[in-house]
């Protein structure tokens, strides 16, 4: 298993079933064409070349009142965030903690970046609890 790395023409996406279809089929159609035009950036797990997990970061940005008082105060509007948009792990390996090792991973991504960039926070678009 290979530590999260970006997706590439090399990574096998075929195969990838994480038992929600948006899920599936955001990383087979729409991954590879976000990161090309830098609208998203995905970081994959593989089994040697096959996709086993994945999630994407993406600058974003959020209104004033949809966050808390401490989150929003003293910044500008929009507030800058980064964006957990996407995050799968395959049906076949689930139960190894591949889910909490991507979003550790997504963290301290998002953490380097909001010091290059300035983000105030990392948003998760949660698809279910």
């Amino acid at each position: 298993m290979t530590a999260p790395e970006p997706i590439s023409e090399r990574h096998d996406v075929s195969r990838f079933d994480s038992g929600t279809d948006s899920l599936d089929t955001w990383l087979q159609r729409k991954a590879r064409l976000n990161e090309a035009k830098g609208g998203a950036r995905t970081y994959v797990v593989c089994d040697g070349d096959r996709v086993i997990a994945f999630y994407s970061l993406a600058a974003s940005s959020v209104e004033r009142q949809r966050v808390p008082s401490r989150v929003g105060r003293s910044m500008p509007e929009p507030i800058p965030v980064i964006l957990l948009g996407q995050l799968a792990v395959d049906t076949g390996h689930r139960g190894r903690g591949l889910g909490a090792h991507l979003l550790v991973d997504a963290a301290k991504r998002a953490l380097a970046a909001a010091d290059v960039i300035g983000a105030r926070a990392l948003v998760v678009q949660a698809l279910d609890d």
